[in-house]
């Protein structure tokens, strides 16, 4: 049986849509041969019925795809469905999931055996924070020791609510902290201790002021995924090519300080209760109540998404070329930016969609490095699409115009 290039489960969904979008519109996949799957839906593109809860029509999915982009979330309830069905019938899977215990799934041998790519958080959640710490990295001259990353949203004056389906997925991901099963999961596929410089990112208050020429703002920590799987990928380099990992601390812009003080009391708010199985019920039920408009069932409209944008930054701090690491305290600055439009679903669409094209571009490439590179191939389950975005110029030649720029104290 042929297969399609690319599959879309959960094409209907609020993401999924813009995704679905992304492919139809870009000619990059004019000769990719497109499908889309999950409940029936009037599309340009064949359709296949699948259902979480349905395993043989999952099978069935897999089995027409090369590559499937799973849009369907909470992914803690219904992901690990699709990537054993993936695995076992040859297809390549993706998605854009930032629930961290979802991340930690343990299919990397089989996957391996049957020589599929599993990709976690290949949306907003990690991309830019992987992809720009990785460039800041390698482009760095000298060595580099922490980054601090700050991730700017730009809502535009008609606002920017969010689909209740990813406050949904943060309510499971706090709750899944309890899973002790993700913690040995994660331990195995991470053995070895690795080594930490004397000079680590500096502790901040909770609520803490960046001053550089370009970002002049009140922040606090940023407690999305970009943290961990920046850790994985750089644990991968020093595993696999013995170099020292980066270390990074992650923040989120709030703008003014009142702002981060009710930021940070509705985090701890939410966090608190998110715990408990009974309060959670009801913080599921009441979104748009408890997360005061910030997330509403309806998603932001068109005109909110247009005129939403982000600018991520990654400041770096190291040691010039050829002094001795953790010597002294390490002085030399390097920042870079990466600017997109809308975070949650246009950038996200990009992002997923050119680390799909490079699973089917790129392929012998991306067999031959993950040898090589020490960023997310070496255990073919990955956890973020860094060397796929890589080869396809994510975020310097998307067609949602998004970049990375260096040379921060010129802008």
């Amino acid at each position: 049986m042929s297969r399609f290039d690319i599959v879309v489960y959960g094409a209907t969904g609020f993401t999924g849509a813009y995704i679905v979008k992304a492919l139809a519109t870009s000619p990059l996949f004019a000769d990719k041969s497109i499908a889309v799957a999950g409940v029936p839906d009037v599309s340009k593109y064949p359709i296949i019925i699948a259902d979480s809860s349905d395993e043989e029509s999952l099978g069935a999915m897999a089995r027409q795809a090369k590559v499937i982009i799973n849009a369907v979330g909470p992914y803690v309830l219904y992901g690990e469905a699709v990537v054993r069905a993936a695995i076992e019938n040859g297809a390549d899977h993706l998605d854009i999931s930032g629930e961290e215990v979802f991340l930690e799934h343990k299919y990397n041998e089989a996957a391996k055996a049957k020589g599929v790519y599993i990709v976690g958080a290949c949306g907003f959640d990690s991309v830019p924070c992987d992809f720009g710490t990785e460039f800041l990295k390698r482009d760095y001259e000298g060595n580099l020791a922490y980054v601090e990353t700050f991730m700017r949203l730009n809502k535009g004056s008609v606002g920017y609510p969010l689909n209740t389906g990813t406050y949904n997925s943060i309510l499971l991901a706090i709750a899944s902290l309890w899973n002790f099963n993700a913690w040995v999961v994660k331990r195995a596929i991470a053995p070895k201790n690795a080594p930490k410089a004397k000079y680590s990112p500096p502790l901040r208050l909770p609520i803490t002021h960046q001053q550089h020429p370009a970002l002049d703002a009140w922040c606090i920590p940023f407690v999305g995924s970009d943290k961990s799987i920046v850790d994985r990928s750089q644990y991968d380099d020093f595993a696999t090519n013995g170099k020292r990992p980066v270390q990074i601390a992650t923040y989120m812009v709030q703008g003014s300080f009142i702002k981060s003080v009710l930021a940070l009391l509705w985090l701890g708010f939410i966090g608190f209760f998110a715990l408990f199985s009974p309060t959670r019920k009801l913080l599921e039920e009441h979104p748009e109540l408890f997360s005061f408009g910030m997330f509403q069932n309806a998603g932001p409209s068109k005109e909110q998404i247009d005129a939403a944008s982000f600018d991520y930054f990654v400041f770096g701090t190291g040691w010039e070329e050829g002094e001795e690491a953790n010597g002294r305290e390490p002085t030399k600055k390097a920042a870079i930016v990466c600017r997109s439009a809308d975070p949650g679903y246009v950038a996200t669409s990009a992002c997923i969609s050119s680390i799909a094209l490079a699973l089917l571009n790129d392929r012998p490439q991306l067999a031959k490095e993950s040898h090589q590179w020490g960023n997310i191939f070496q255990w073919w389950c990955l956890h973020t699409g860094l060397c796929c975005a890589r080869h396809s110029n994510l975020c310097v030649s998307a067609e949602d115009g998004s970049e990375f720029r260096e040379n921060l104290n010129s802008i």
